[in-house]
Protein backbone atom coordinates (compact mmCIF):
# COMPACT_ATOMS: atom_id res chain seq x y z
CA UNK A 1 0.00 0.00 0.00
CA UNK A 2 1.56 3.37 -0.96
CA UNK A 3 1.89 5.78 2.04
CA UNK A 4 -0.04 8.66 1.56
CA UNK A 5 1.93 12.06 0.65
CA UNK A 6 3.59 14.33 3.49
CA UNK A 7 4.45 17.02 0.95
CA UNK A 8 2.38 19.58 -1.56
CA UNK A 9 4.87 17.97 -4.20
CA UNK A 10 4.24 14.22 -3.24
CA UNK A 11 0.41 14.91 -3.57
CA UNK A 12 0.76 16.08 -7.15
CA UNK A 13 3.29 13.25 -7.78
CA UNK A 14 0.11 11.07 -6.76
CA UNK A 15 -2.15 12.72 -9.20
CA UNK A 16 0.73 12.34 -11.49
CA UNK A 17 0.47 8.63 -11.19
CA UNK A 18 -3.36 8.62 -11.81
CA UNK A 19 -3.34 10.72 -14.82
CA UNK A 20 -0.07 12.25 -16.05
CA UNK A 21 -1.26 13.95 -18.74
CA UNK A 22 -4.10 15.86 -16.99
CA UNK A 23 -4.33 19.50 -17.41
CA UNK A 24 -2.13 21.15 -14.39
CA UNK A 25 -1.96 24.72 -15.55
CA UNK A 26 -2.44 27.21 -17.91
CA UNK A 27 0.36 29.63 -17.97
CA UNK A 28 -0.61 32.68 -20.31
CA UNK A 29 2.79 34.23 -22.52
CA UNK A 30 2.73 36.88 -24.80
CA UNK A 31 -1.35 36.49 -25.09
CA UNK A 32 -1.50 33.09 -25.66
CA UNK A 33 -2.47 30.65 -22.51
CA UNK A 34 -0.96 27.74 -22.93
CA UNK A 35 -1.77 24.30 -21.52
CA UNK A 36 0.66 22.43 -19.48
CA UNK A 37 0.38 18.71 -18.37
CA UNK A 38 1.15 17.33 -14.72
CA UNK A 39 3.88 15.79 -16.99
CA UNK A 40 5.33 19.02 -18.28
CA UNK A 41 5.18 20.51 -14.60
CA UNK A 42 7.04 17.68 -13.08
CA UNK A 43 9.53 17.41 -15.84
CA UNK A 44 10.19 20.80 -15.63
CA UNK A 45 10.41 20.56 -11.85
CA UNK A 46 13.01 17.66 -11.69
CA UNK A 47 15.18 19.57 -14.32
CA UNK A 48 15.60 22.42 -11.96
CA UNK A 49 15.75 20.57 -8.68
CA UNK A 50 18.26 18.77 -10.34
CA UNK A 51 19.95 22.08 -11.62
CA UNK A 52 20.16 23.74 -8.02
CA UNK A 53 21.95 20.63 -6.70
CA UNK A 54 24.50 20.38 -9.39
CA UNK A 55 24.94 24.09 -8.48
CA UNK A 56 25.92 23.49 -5.19
CA UNK A 57 22.67 24.40 -3.22
CA UNK A 58 22.23 22.21 -0.25
CA UNK A 59 19.35 21.53 1.70
CA UNK A 60 18.29 24.09 4.38
CA UNK A 61 19.79 27.02 2.53
CA UNK A 62 17.13 29.86 1.69
CA UNK A 63 16.14 31.02 -1.64
CA UNK A 64 14.45 34.85 -2.43
CA UNK A 65 11.97 34.41 -5.10
CA UNK A 66 10.89 37.81 -6.44
CA UNK A 67 10.10 36.78 -10.05
CA UNK A 68 6.91 37.35 -12.25
CA UNK A 69 4.12 35.20 -11.80
CA UNK A 70 4.27 32.75 -14.30
CA UNK A 71 5.02 29.00 -14.84
CA UNK A 72 8.85 29.40 -13.95
CA UNK A 73 7.52 30.95 -10.33
CA UNK A 74 5.65 27.62 -9.82
CA UNK A 75 8.62 25.36 -10.95
CA UNK A 76 11.18 27.35 -8.78
CA UNK A 77 9.55 26.90 -5.64
CA UNK A 78 8.23 23.41 -5.96
CA UNK A 79 11.91 22.82 -7.47
CA UNK A 80 13.76 24.23 -4.32
CA UNK A 81 11.51 22.81 -2.15
CA UNK A 82 12.35 18.98 -3.93
CA UNK A 83 15.99 19.89 -2.98
CA UNK A 84 15.31 20.79 1.17
CA UNK A 85 15.52 24.69 0.37
CA UNK A 86 13.51 27.08 1.99
CA UNK A 87 11.44 29.48 -0.07
CA UNK A 88 11.09 32.91 0.93
CA UNK A 89 8.64 34.44 -1.85
CA UNK A 90 7.48 38.40 -2.61
CA UNK A 91 6.03 40.22 -4.93
CA UNK A 92 8.26 41.28 -7.69
CA UNK A 93 6.88 45.06 -6.65
CA UNK A 94 8.33 44.89 -3.41
CA UNK A 95 9.47 47.90 -1.91
CA UNK A 96 13.71 47.86 -1.20
CA UNK A 97 12.94 48.09 2.46
CA UNK A 98 10.96 45.26 2.96
CA UNK A 99 13.46 42.79 0.52
CA UNK A 100 16.13 44.15 2.91
CA UNK A 101 13.82 43.31 5.94
CA UNK A 102 13.50 39.77 4.16
CA UNK A 103 17.27 39.26 3.06
CA UNK A 104 18.38 39.84 6.95
CA UNK A 105 15.27 37.98 8.70
CA UNK A 106 15.90 35.02 6.27
CA UNK A 107 19.73 35.18 5.63
CA UNK A 108 18.66 33.84 1.58
CA UNK A 109 22.02 32.97 -0.18
CA UNK A 110 20.36 32.81 -3.43
CA UNK A 111 17.77 34.74 -5.24
CA UNK A 112 15.38 34.61 -8.55
CA UNK A 113 14.39 37.77 -9.96
CA UNK A 114 12.96 38.25 -13.48
CA UNK A 115 14.61 40.39 -15.79
CA UNK A 116 17.70 42.77 -15.57
CA UNK A 117 16.38 45.46 -13.74
CA UNK A 118 15.04 43.10 -11.18
CA UNK A 119 18.52 41.23 -10.94
CA UNK A 120 20.39 44.54 -9.82
CA UNK A 121 17.77 45.35 -7.59
CA UNK A 122 18.17 42.74 -5.52
CA UNK A 123 22.11 42.89 -5.76
CA UNK A 124 22.29 46.05 -4.75
CA UNK A 125 19.94 45.90 -1.94
CA UNK A 126 21.85 42.77 -0.61
CA UNK A 127 25.74 44.82 -1.20
CA UNK A 128 24.02 47.15 1.04
CA UNK A 129 22.39 44.77 3.85
CA UNK A 130 25.82 43.45 3.75
CA UNK A 131 24.35 39.89 2.95
CA UNK A 132 26.61 37.71 0.33
CA UNK A 133 24.26 36.61 -2.20
CA UNK A 134 25.84 33.98 -4.48
CA UNK A 135 23.21 34.71 -7.39
CA UNK A 136 20.35 36.07 -8.49
CA UNK A 137 18.95 33.63 -11.44
CA UNK A 138 17.08 35.42 -14.11
CA UNK A 139 14.01 34.03 -15.42
CA UNK A 140 14.62 36.23 -18.21
CA UNK A 141 17.01 35.49 -21.53
CA UNK A 142 19.90 37.60 -20.90
CA UNK A 143 21.10 39.48 -23.83
CA UNK A 144 24.64 37.86 -24.83
CA UNK A 145 27.43 40.71 -23.65
CA UNK A 146 25.20 42.79 -22.11
CA UNK A 147 27.29 44.47 -18.70
CA UNK A 148 26.02 42.78 -15.10
CA UNK A 149 27.48 41.30 -12.17
CA UNK A 150 28.88 38.00 -12.51
CA UNK A 151 26.18 36.90 -10.11
CA UNK A 152 23.56 37.47 -12.11
CA UNK A 153 23.14 34.73 -14.56
CA UNK A 154 20.32 32.74 -16.30
CA UNK A 155 17.75 30.62 -14.69
CA UNK A 156 17.97 28.48 -17.92
CA UNK A 157 21.60 27.68 -17.27
CA UNK A 158 21.00 25.17 -14.62
CA UNK A 159 18.32 23.44 -16.62
CA UNK A 160 20.97 21.12 -18.61
CA UNK A 161 19.59 17.61 -18.02
CA UNK A 162 16.13 16.41 -19.03
CA UNK A 163 13.45 15.78 -16.37
CA UNK A 164 13.02 12.71 -14.41
CA UNK A 165 10.07 12.26 -13.02
CA UNK A 166 11.17 9.16 -10.90
CA UNK A 167 14.46 10.79 -9.74
CA UNK A 168 11.98 13.76 -7.93
CA UNK A 169 9.70 11.47 -6.48
CA UNK A 170 12.85 9.76 -4.88
CA UNK A 171 13.76 13.47 -3.30
CA UNK A 172 10.62 14.06 -2.36
CA UNK A 173 10.47 10.92 -0.28
CA UNK A 174 13.32 11.96 1.56
CA UNK A 175 12.09 14.92 2.81
CA UNK A 176 10.75 15.13 5.96
CA UNK A 177 6.95 16.65 6.96
CA UNK A 178 8.50 18.78 9.39
CA UNK A 179 11.43 20.42 7.17
CA UNK A 180 10.98 24.09 6.49
CA UNK A 181 9.77 24.57 3.04
CA UNK A 182 8.21 28.28 3.45
CA UNK A 183 9.64 31.37 4.85
CA UNK A 184 6.73 34.09 4.93
CA UNK A 185 7.74 37.88 5.85
CA UNK A 186 5.19 39.15 7.51
CA UNK A 187 5.10 42.81 9.37
CA UNK A 188 6.51 41.67 12.05
CA UNK A 189 9.76 40.28 9.91
CA UNK A 190 9.63 43.76 8.42
CA UNK A 191 9.66 45.44 11.87
CA UNK A 192 12.82 43.33 12.77
CA UNK A 193 11.29 40.04 13.92
CA UNK A 194 11.81 36.31 12.62
CA UNK A 195 9.99 35.13 9.36
CA UNK A 196 6.85 32.86 9.75
CA UNK A 197 8.32 29.22 9.02
CA UNK A 198 6.22 26.73 7.00
CA UNK A 199 7.02 22.87 6.95
CA UNK A 200 5.80 20.55 4.22
CA UNK A 201 2.99 18.84 6.56
CA UNK A 202 1.66 22.78 7.62
CA UNK A 203 1.48 23.55 4.12
CA UNK A 204 -0.33 20.27 2.68
CA UNK A 205 -2.50 20.53 5.47
CA UNK A 206 -3.70 24.28 4.76
CA UNK A 207 -3.86 23.36 1.21
CA UNK A 208 -6.44 20.49 1.80
CA UNK A 209 -8.62 22.80 4.34
CA UNK A 210 -8.79 25.28 1.56
CA UNK A 211 -9.79 23.00 -1.36
CA UNK A 212 -12.07 21.11 0.90
CA UNK A 213 -13.80 24.19 2.17
CA UNK A 214 -14.55 25.22 -1.44
CA UNK A 215 -15.29 22.03 -3.06
CA UNK A 216 -12.34 21.80 -5.46
CA UNK A 217 -11.09 18.82 -7.61
CA UNK A 218 -9.95 18.56 -10.73
CA UNK A 219 -13.07 19.94 -13.00
CA UNK A 220 -12.56 22.94 -11.09
CA UNK A 221 -10.60 26.48 -12.44
CA UNK A 222 -8.66 28.40 -10.05
CA UNK A 223 -7.43 31.47 -11.37
CA UNK A 224 -3.99 32.95 -9.27
CA UNK A 225 -6.36 35.94 -8.96
CA UNK A 226 -3.64 37.69 -5.95
CA UNK A 227 0.03 37.97 -6.78
CA UNK A 228 1.79 33.91 -6.34
CA UNK A 229 4.04 35.43 -3.46
CA UNK A 230 0.83 36.51 -1.25
CA UNK A 231 2.04 34.73 2.05
CA UNK A 232 -1.97 33.85 2.49
CA UNK A 233 -2.64 32.94 -0.59
CA UNK A 234 -0.24 30.65 -1.36
CA UNK A 235 -1.92 27.62 0.04
CA UNK A 236 -5.41 29.33 -0.39
CA UNK A 237 -5.09 29.04 -4.34
CA UNK A 238 -1.25 27.75 -5.82
CA UNK A 239 -1.27 25.10 -3.77
CA UNK A 240 -5.03 24.17 -2.99
CA UNK A 241 -5.43 23.85 -6.99
CA UNK A 242 -2.27 21.73 -7.21
CA UNK A 243 -3.24 19.56 -4.20
CA UNK A 244 -6.90 18.97 -5.70
CA UNK A 245 -6.17 18.51 -9.55
CA UNK A 246 -8.23 21.60 -10.25
CA UNK A 247 -6.40 23.65 -13.23
CA UNK A 248 -4.68 26.52 -12.44
CA UNK A 249 -4.64 29.61 -14.24
CA UNK A 250 -1.76 32.21 -13.97
CA UNK A 251 -2.19 35.21 -15.43
CA UNK A 252 0.48 37.19 -18.03
CA UNK A 253 1.02 40.06 -15.03
CA UNK A 254 -0.56 41.59 -12.78
CA UNK A 255 -2.40 44.33 -14.91
CA UNK A 256 -3.66 41.34 -16.93
CA UNK A 257 -5.96 39.67 -14.08
CA UNK A 258 -9.51 41.37 -14.53
CA UNK A 259 -8.81 40.25 -18.07
CA UNK A 260 -7.58 36.72 -17.20
CA UNK A 261 -11.03 36.67 -15.28
CA UNK A 262 -12.97 36.93 -18.25
CA UNK A 263 -10.88 34.90 -20.44
CA UNK A 264 -10.74 31.66 -17.97
CA UNK A 265 -13.95 32.24 -15.88
CA UNK A 266 -12.90 30.47 -12.83
CA UNK A 267 -14.90 28.54 -10.69
CA UNK A 268 -12.81 29.98 -7.70
CA UNK A 269 -10.58 32.90 -7.11
CA UNK A 270 -9.69 34.56 -3.84
CA UNK A 271 -9.75 38.48 -4.43
CA UNK A 272 -9.21 41.41 -2.16
CA UNK A 273 -11.98 44.03 -1.04
CA UNK A 274 -10.43 47.03 -2.87
CA UNK A 275 -11.44 44.80 -6.13
CA UNK A 276 -14.50 44.52 -5.04
CA UNK A 277 -14.74 48.38 -4.63
CA UNK A 278 -13.52 48.90 -8.07
CA UNK A 279 -15.87 46.82 -9.66
CA UNK A 280 -18.57 48.28 -7.50
CA UNK A 281 -17.51 51.97 -8.92
CA UNK A 282 -17.23 50.88 -12.51
CA UNK A 283 -20.55 49.12 -13.15
CA UNK A 284 -22.06 51.78 -11.05
CA UNK A 285 -20.44 54.40 -13.37
CA UNK A 286 -21.42 52.69 -16.40
CA UNK A 287 -25.19 51.55 -15.62
CA UNK A 288 -25.78 55.44 -15.11
CA UNK A 289 -24.20 56.37 -18.05
CA UNK A 290 -26.16 54.39 -20.08
CA UNK A 291 -28.66 56.52 -22.48
CA UNK A 292 -32.21 55.34 -23.54
CA UNK A 293 -34.12 52.80 -22.45
CA UNK A 294 -31.35 50.97 -21.44
CA UNK A 295 -30.42 53.85 -19.33
CA UNK A 296 -33.85 54.45 -17.56
CA UNK A 297 -33.90 51.01 -16.54
CA UNK A 298 -30.28 50.61 -15.70
CA UNK A 299 -30.69 53.45 -13.23
CA UNK A 300 -33.38 51.96 -11.38
CA UNK A 301 -31.24 48.83 -11.10
CA UNK A 302 -28.90 50.96 -9.42
CA UNK A 303 -30.96 52.38 -6.92
CA UNK A 304 -31.48 48.37 -6.14
CA UNK A 305 -28.42 47.85 -6.37
CA UNK A 306 -26.80 50.98 -4.27
CA UNK A 307 -30.45 49.72 -1.59
CA UNK A 308 -29.17 46.24 -1.24
CA UNK A 309 -32.07 45.01 -3.29
CA UNK A 310 -31.44 41.92 -5.43
CA UNK A 311 -32.34 42.16 -8.92
CA UNK A 312 -35.16 39.77 -10.03
CA UNK A 313 -37.33 38.89 -13.54
CA UNK A 314 -36.21 38.00 -16.83
CA UNK A 315 -35.79 41.42 -18.05
CA UNK A 316 -33.07 41.97 -15.10
CA UNK A 317 -31.08 38.94 -15.65
CA UNK A 318 -31.03 39.79 -19.33
CA UNK A 319 -29.92 43.13 -19.63
CA UNK A 320 -28.29 43.67 -15.88
CA UNK A 321 -27.16 40.65 -14.42
CA UNK A 322 -26.32 38.32 -16.54
CA UNK A 323 -24.09 40.66 -18.58
CA UNK A 324 -22.64 42.27 -15.51
CA UNK A 325 -21.43 38.86 -13.81
CA UNK A 326 -20.47 37.30 -17.26
CA UNK A 327 -17.87 40.44 -18.51
CA UNK A 328 -16.60 40.21 -14.70
CA UNK A 329 -15.68 36.88 -15.64
CA UNK A 330 -17.65 34.96 -12.50
CA UNK A 331 -20.51 33.56 -14.76
CA UNK A 332 -19.18 30.01 -13.36
CA UNK A 333 -18.05 30.77 -10.18
CA UNK A 334 -19.35 29.00 -7.12
CA UNK A 335 -16.70 30.33 -4.73
CA UNK A 336 -15.49 34.17 -4.37
CA UNK A 337 -13.46 34.57 -1.31
CA UNK A 338 -12.38 37.71 0.09
CA UNK A 339 -10.29 38.54 2.52
CA UNK A 340 -7.70 40.91 4.07
CA UNK A 341 -10.34 44.34 4.84
CA UNK A 342 -13.69 44.18 5.66
CA UNK A 343 -16.21 44.52 2.96
CA UNK A 344 -18.52 47.65 3.49
CA UNK A 345 -22.45 47.48 2.97
CA UNK A 346 -22.12 48.85 -0.89
CA UNK A 347 -19.83 46.53 -2.40
CA UNK A 348 -21.80 43.44 0.33
CA UNK A 349 -24.95 44.86 -1.09
CA UNK A 350 -23.58 44.85 -4.64
CA UNK A 351 -22.53 41.07 -4.47
CA UNK A 352 -26.16 40.33 -3.06
CA UNK A 353 -28.17 42.11 -5.52
CA UNK A 354 -26.16 40.56 -8.43
CA UNK A 355 -26.38 37.00 -6.53
CA UNK A 356 -22.27 36.70 -6.98
CA UNK A 357 -21.32 33.68 -4.30
CA UNK A 358 -19.13 35.75 -2.36
CA UNK A 359 -17.66 34.60 0.82
CA UNK A 360 -15.71 36.69 3.33
CA UNK A 361 -12.34 35.06 5.07
CA UNK A 362 -9.56 35.21 7.24
CA UNK A 363 -6.40 34.47 6.11
CA UNK A 364 -3.05 34.31 7.59
CA UNK A 365 0.71 33.95 6.26
CA UNK A 366 1.63 32.38 9.61
CA UNK A 367 -0.88 29.62 9.56
CA UNK A 368 -0.35 29.13 5.94
CA UNK A 369 -3.54 30.78 4.27
CA UNK A 370 -6.95 30.92 4.82
CA UNK A 371 -8.24 29.73 8.52
CA UNK A 372 -11.77 30.91 8.45
CA UNK A 373 -14.52 31.32 6.04
CA UNK A 374 -18.17 32.29 5.90
CA UNK A 375 -20.79 30.76 4.28
CA UNK A 376 -22.19 34.26 2.88
CA UNK A 377 -22.20 37.62 3.07
CA UNK A 378 -24.80 37.94 6.19
CA UNK A 379 -22.94 39.20 9.03
CA UNK A 380 -21.29 43.06 10.19
CA UNK A 381 -18.49 44.33 8.23
CA UNK A 382 -15.20 42.26 9.76
CA UNK A 383 -17.13 38.89 9.81
CA UNK A 384 -14.92 36.49 8.56
CA UNK A 385 -17.30 33.15 9.18
CA UNK A 386 -16.10 29.94 11.36
CA UNK A 387 -12.83 28.98 11.60
CA UNK A 388 -12.21 25.41 9.58
CA UNK A 389 -11.59 22.09 11.29
CA UNK A 390 -8.56 22.00 13.35
CA UNK A 391 -8.51 25.30 14.49
CA UNK A 392 -9.54 27.22 17.42
CA UNK A 393 -9.79 31.18 18.18
CA UNK A 394 -9.70 32.96 21.57
CA UNK A 395 -9.54 36.18 22.72
CA UNK A 396 -6.35 37.56 24.44
CA UNK A 397 -8.26 38.58 27.89
CA UNK A 398 -5.38 41.37 28.59
CA UNK A 399 -6.67 43.49 25.62
CA UNK A 400 -9.10 41.14 23.55
CA UNK A 401 -6.69 40.34 20.35
CA UNK A 402 -7.20 37.17 18.89
CA UNK A 403 -4.96 33.71 19.32
CA UNK A 404 -5.28 31.14 17.26
CA UNK A 405 -4.43 27.33 17.99
CA UNK A 406 -3.55 24.67 15.23
CA UNK A 407 -4.66 21.93 16.80
CA UNK A 408 -2.51 19.33 14.23
CA UNK A 409 0.86 21.18 14.51
CA UNK A 410 0.03 22.50 18.50
CA UNK A 411 0.95 26.10 17.06
CA UNK A 412 -0.45 29.04 18.58
CA UNK A 413 -0.47 32.39 17.15
CA UNK A 414 -1.01 36.14 18.50
CA UNK A 415 -2.37 37.47 15.81
CA UNK A 416 -2.45 41.32 16.89
CA UNK A 417 -5.97 41.22 15.53
CA UNK A 418 -8.45 43.09 17.74
CA UNK A 419 -11.64 40.98 17.19
CA UNK A 420 -14.30 39.33 18.65
CA UNK A 421 -15.98 35.80 18.62
CA UNK A 422 -19.97 35.89 18.53
CA UNK A 423 -21.44 32.22 17.93
CA UNK A 424 -18.60 30.75 16.88
CA UNK A 425 -18.05 33.13 14.37
CA UNK A 426 -14.89 35.50 14.29
CA UNK A 427 -15.25 39.21 13.72
CA UNK A 428 -12.13 41.43 13.31
CA UNK A 429 -12.37 45.04 14.44
CA UNK A 430 -8.64 46.34 13.83
CA UNK A 431 -4.71 46.14 14.35
CA UNK A 432 -3.28 45.99 17.71
CA UNK A 433 0.09 47.41 16.61
CA UNK A 434 -1.48 49.93 14.67
CA UNK A 435 -4.50 50.98 16.79
CA UNK A 436 -7.41 53.15 15.82
CA UNK A 437 -8.76 53.22 19.79
CA UNK A 438 -7.16 52.56 22.98
CA UNK A 439 -9.78 50.20 23.83
CA UNK A 440 -11.25 47.25 21.83
CA UNK A 441 -14.65 49.06 22.20
CA UNK A 442 -13.14 52.13 20.58
CA UNK A 443 -11.40 49.97 17.83
CA UNK A 444 -14.23 48.59 17.01
CA UNK A 445 -16.14 51.69 16.57
CA UNK A 446 -13.34 53.27 14.77
CA UNK A 447 -12.87 50.61 12.10
CA UNK A 448 -16.91 50.62 12.13
CA UNK A 449 -16.82 53.99 11.35
CA UNK A 450 -13.94 53.63 8.61
CA UNK A 451 -16.18 50.80 6.62
CA UNK A 452 -19.20 53.56 6.46
CA UNK A 453 -17.20 56.17 5.24
CA UNK A 454 -15.62 53.74 2.38
CA UNK A 455 -19.23 52.92 0.95
CA UNK A 456 -19.99 56.30 -0.55
CA UNK A 457 -19.59 55.57 -4.31
CA UNK A 458 -16.71 58.56 -4.51
CA UNK A 459 -14.62 57.13 -1.99
CA UNK A 460 -12.24 54.12 -2.20
CA UNK A 461 -10.48 54.55 0.92
CA UNK A 462 -10.76 56.35 3.81
CA UNK A 463 -8.79 56.61 7.48
CA UNK A 464 -9.63 58.61 10.29
CA UNK A 465 -6.96 60.02 12.76
CA UNK A 466 -6.34 62.54 15.36
CA UNK A 467 -3.36 64.69 15.35
CA UNK A 468 -2.70 67.29 17.99
CA UNK A 469 -6.18 67.79 18.74
CA UNK A 470 -7.75 67.34 15.40
CA UNK A 471 -9.66 65.26 13.40
CA UNK A 472 -8.41 64.37 10.61
CA UNK A 473 -9.76 62.29 7.25
CA UNK A 474 -7.47 60.72 4.85
CA UNK A 475 -9.17 59.99 1.50
CA UNK A 476 -8.53 58.08 -1.60
CA UNK A 477 -11.24 59.02 -3.91
CA UNK A 478 -12.94 57.01 -6.69
CA UNK A 479 -11.26 58.96 -9.11
CA UNK A 480 -13.72 58.07 -12.36
CA UNK A 481 -16.67 59.18 -10.08
CA UNK A 482 -14.82 62.48 -8.89
CA UNK A 483 -14.05 63.31 -11.73
CA UNK A 484 -17.07 62.68 -13.53
CA UNK A 485 -19.19 64.50 -10.77
CA UNK A 486 -16.54 67.78 -11.17
CA UNK A 487 -17.52 67.67 -14.98
CA UNK A 488 -21.38 67.38 -14.43
CA UNK A 489 -20.76 70.87 -11.75
CA UNK A 490 -18.93 72.51 -14.07
CA UNK A 491 -15.75 72.37 -12.42
CA UNK A 492 -12.39 73.56 -14.70
CA UNK A 493 -9.88 70.29 -13.64
CA UNK A 494 -6.72 68.92 -16.55
CA UNK A 495 -6.04 66.14 -14.39
CA UNK A 496 -6.92 64.41 -10.89
CA UNK A 497 -4.33 65.99 -9.02
CA UNK A 498 -5.51 69.30 -10.13
CA UNK A 499 -9.35 68.45 -9.07
CA UNK A 500 -8.43 67.25 -5.50
CA UNK A 501 -6.49 70.53 -4.99
CA UNK A 502 -9.64 72.54 -5.59
CA UNK A 503 -11.78 73.73 -2.58
CA UNK A 504 -15.46 72.48 -4.44
CA UNK A 505 -13.70 68.79 -4.48
CA UNK A 506 -12.68 68.55 -0.70
CA UNK A 507 -15.65 70.29 -0.01
CA UNK A 508 -17.71 67.90 -1.73
CA UNK A 509 -15.85 65.08 0.04
CA UNK A 510 -16.26 66.41 3.26
CA UNK A 511 -19.85 66.40 3.23
CA UNK A 512 -19.57 63.27 1.74
CA UNK A 513 -17.79 62.06 4.90
CA UNK A 514 -19.78 63.96 7.30
CA UNK A 515 -23.07 62.58 6.29
CA UNK A 516 -21.78 58.60 6.13
CA UNK A 517 -20.02 59.37 9.35
CA UNK A 518 -22.88 60.73 11.45
CA UNK A 519 -24.29 57.58 12.57
CA UNK A 520 -21.05 56.02 13.73
CA UNK A 521 -20.12 59.50 16.35
CA UNK A 522 -18.30 61.51 13.57
CA UNK A 523 -19.35 65.06 14.35
CA UNK A 524 -16.84 67.40 12.35
CA UNK A 525 -13.67 67.28 10.76
CA UNK A 526 -10.89 69.43 11.12
CA UNK A 527 -8.79 68.51 8.06
CA UNK A 528 -9.87 66.17 4.97
CA UNK A 529 -6.78 65.43 2.50
CA UNK A 530 -7.46 64.02 -0.78
CA UNK A 531 -4.70 61.53 -2.52
CA UNK A 532 -3.97 62.06 -6.17
CA UNK A 533 -2.07 58.77 -5.97
CA UNK A 534 -3.89 55.19 -6.08
CA UNK A 535 -2.39 53.73 -3.30
CA UNK A 536 -1.23 51.06 -5.16
CA UNK A 537 1.63 53.51 -6.27
CA UNK A 538 2.65 54.44 -2.62
CA UNK A 539 5.51 52.19 -1.34
CA UNK A 540 4.99 49.93 1.33
CA UNK A 541 0.86 51.32 1.75
CA UNK A 542 -0.61 48.33 0.97
CA UNK A 543 0.22 45.35 2.23
CA UNK A 544 -0.23 41.94 -0.08
CA UNK A 545 -3.91 41.07 0.87
CA UNK A 546 -3.92 45.06 0.12
CA UNK A 547 -4.83 45.42 3.64
CA UNK A 548 -4.13 49.15 4.48
CA UNK A 549 -0.83 49.69 7.00
CA UNK A 550 -2.25 52.90 8.70
CA UNK A 551 0.94 53.98 10.06
CA UNK A 552 2.31 54.49 6.40
CA UNK A 553 -0.40 55.93 4.89
CA UNK A 554 -1.02 58.66 7.26
CA UNK A 555 3.24 59.37 7.32
CA UNK A 556 2.58 59.67 3.10
CA UNK A 557 -0.49 61.57 3.57
CA UNK A 558 0.46 64.58 6.12
CA UNK A 559 3.47 65.53 4.30
CA UNK A 560 3.07 69.20 2.61
CA UNK A 561 2.25 69.30 -0.80
CA UNK A 562 0.91 65.41 -1.19
CA UNK A 563 -2.45 66.21 -2.29
CA UNK A 564 -5.35 68.38 -1.83
CA UNK A 565 -6.00 69.33 1.67
CA UNK A 566 -8.78 71.72 3.30
CA UNK A 567 -8.29 73.05 7.19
Amino acid sequence: MTAAPTTVLGRLLELHGEDPTALAVLDKRRGVWHPRTRAEVLGRVAALADGFVTDGLAAGETLILVADDGLDWLVVDLAAQAVGLRVCALPAATPERILAAALRATGATVAVASGYAAAERVLDVADAEGIALRAVLDTQELKPGAIRDPRHRALDELLTTEGDVAGLAARVAALEPTDVAVLAVGTAAERGGDPVRLNHAALLRSARLAATAFDLGPKDRVLAFRAMADPTDRCTTTYAAVVSGALLAIPESRAEVDAALYEIAPTYVHVTRRWMDDVTTSIWARLESSSGLKGLLARGWTRRILAGRPLRGPLATLMARYPIVEKLGLDRARNVLVSGSALGALERDFAAALRLPVRPGYALSEAGGVVTVGDALTGEPGDCGHPLPGIDLELDPADGSLVLRDEASGLRLDTGDMARIEDGRLVLVGRRHDPVGDTPEAAAASLALEVALRDSIFVREAVVAERDGRTVVVVEPSPEVLMRWASDAGIDFATLRGLVATPEAVAHLRGILLEAGAPHGLTGIDDVVVLSDPLEEVPGVLTASDRVRRDVLLAHALRPATAGRAG
